[in-house]
């Protein structure tokens, strides 16, 4: 029997070598699994190069609650082409780095040859190229390295699952109205204009808790605020599903409010957060003496247009 072996043509093959390695001949799996290491490397240093190109626009964020850093506004439509065209890109780029990783792990979980003897002694057979990490438990010896090295590979190839589609995406960019105009008025007249229903083309603001109308009539200058949780009151009043607005029309009080409009510096804008202030319903409101927002001051938005588009790199996904 091993006379006709050593006989066969088959048993003449040699492993080709395809050049020299650093410290011995390669065989061609050699090379493949090298070109992987080479391919992996490659990608991990294209993702810490997006990590620091981003790493200032991310640390400088005003919205310290998200972990989205986006680039200048521009049109939606070609917001939405570059992220098709990226998220290709990264699909195609994920799928190579899990059937790498899978093909680490068929590897780690496979049987050596001197594992053989040892595995048909003691168990009498076992799977042959499957990814099953219990295989592991048929090796004779080096099981804990084999199991530390198998789950990296799967804790480390389980958030590509998760993540690649949420690495970037588009989001609108919502803007205050740039262009604010006062109407001083009695406050009958403010009553009956916070009274008015909301058309296609206008929307009226009489939340007390409006920062937007409050910065408007205090500065002639439409803002958003710092604070995240003061800004979530006013994102309805600036975004309407897509469309922001180009105007906004501040109606106030003379008989409570004349003096205040567009008298605090716009440069100074956050120190209008503090002027937030409970009543006795513990229902929030601004208040400058006795010029209250909603009730002495209300707002109208006009013109709408449709808002502009960022692209956006989530850095919690990078990381």
């Amino acid at each position: 029997m091993q006379d006709s072996l050593r006989k066969h043509p088959a048993a003449e093959i040699e492993p080709a070598r395809v050049s020299r390695g650093v410290w011995k001949d390669q065989l061609l799996v050699d090379r493949s699994l090298r070109m992987m290491s080479l391919l992996m490397s490659a990608f991990a240093i294209a993702m810490l190069v997006v990590i620091a190109t981003h790493a200032q626009t991310f640390g400088n964020r005003v919205n310290k609650f998200t972990s989205s850093v986006g680039g200048a506004p521009q049109d939606c439509h070609a917001t939405t082409r570059t992220n098709t065209a990226v998220l290709l890109v990264v699909n195609v780029a994920a799928t190579m780095v899990l059937g790498m990783s899978n093909t680490y792990q068929q590897i780690i979980t496979s049987l050596q040859t001197s594992d053989l003897r040892y595995m048909l002694e003691k168990f009498g057979d076992s799977r042959v190229g499957t990814n099953s990490p219990w295989n592991i438990n048929r090796k004779e010896k080096g099981k804990a390295k084999s199991w530390a090295a198998w789950l990296l590979l799967v804790c480390t190839s389980l958030p590509i699952h998760f993540l690649a589609n949420s690495l970037v995406g588009p989001s609108y960019v919502v803007e205050p109205p740039p262009t604010v105009t006062f109407n001083e008025t009695t406050y009958s007249e403010v009553i009956r204009t916070g009274r008015t229903y909301n058309s296609i083309d206008e929307s009226v603001i009489v939340s007390s808790s409006s920062f937007l109308c409050w910065s408007a009539f205090r500065t002639g200058q439409a803002s958003f605020p710092r604070s995240t949780m003061l800004m979530k009151k006013d994102i309805d009043s600036a975004n309407q599903g897509g469309l922001v607005y180009s105007s906004m029309s501040v109606t106030y009080a003379k008989e409570n409010c004349s003096g205040l409009a567009g008298t605090w510096d716009d440069s100074l804008v956050d120190g209008l957060e503090p002027t937030y202030k409970l009543d006795a319903g513990n229902s929030g409101q601004y208040v400058e003496g006795d010029c209250i927002n909603g009730q002495n001051v209300v707002c109208t938005v006009r013109s709408k247009k449709p808002a502009q588009c960022r692209f956006n790199v989530r850095m919690n996904a990078a990381f």
